[in-house]
């Protein structure tokens, strides 16, 4: 089986599943805390943005080793 358009367009290999994973799990915790937020505001303030800055960095920079 060959590799697939979007793997080459992002230059990434097979392994690519094991980053884009770890992405989703991320979004589906910090959505749970975001809605956690949403019901008592005082709880988890910043989680949100801070996971939004740290997933950008880490997308920024992931192929700049």
């Amino acid at each position: 089986m060959g590799k697939m358009k979007h793997l080459d367009e992002v230059n990434e290999t097979w392994w690519h599943f094991k980053f884009a994973s770890r992405i989703g799990l991320i979004f589906l915790i910090t959505g749970l805390f975001v809605i956690i937020h949403a019901i008592y505001p005082n709880a988890f303030k910043s989680v949100g943005s801070d996971v939004i800055k740290y997933l950008h960095n880490k997308l920024e920079n992931r192929h700049d080793k």
